[in-house]
């Protein structure tokens, strides 16, 4: 679950961060995203092909950063690999 995502308890309903967490909550197969204090993460998690991209993990990327670029709750976004590469 992303750290920004603030429980509002009892049937008070969805709050704003956790509608804004769900535009983000996606599932992807070569990659890993997160957020933390206005930073999203996005993780390559291809370690085994030393994180090479590919068209899925290209396609993946694109719409990852795009629906972190749409989150006001993102300041900025840091891409990193899994692995040693």
């Amino acid at each position: 679950m992303l750290p920004w995502v603030q429980s509002g308890g009892g049937d008070i309903g969805i709050g704003y961060w956790q509608r804004r967490a769900i535009q983000l909550k996606m599932s992807y197969e070569h990659i890993l995203i997160d957020a933390e204090d206005g930073v999203g993460i996005v993780t390559l998690n291809r370690p085994d092909k030393l994180n090479a991209m590919n068209r899925q993990l290209s396609s993946e990327l694109h719409d990852a950063v795009k629906r972190m670029e749409a989150n006001e709750a993102i300041g900025c976004i840091v891409i990193t690999g899994a692995g040693r590469s």
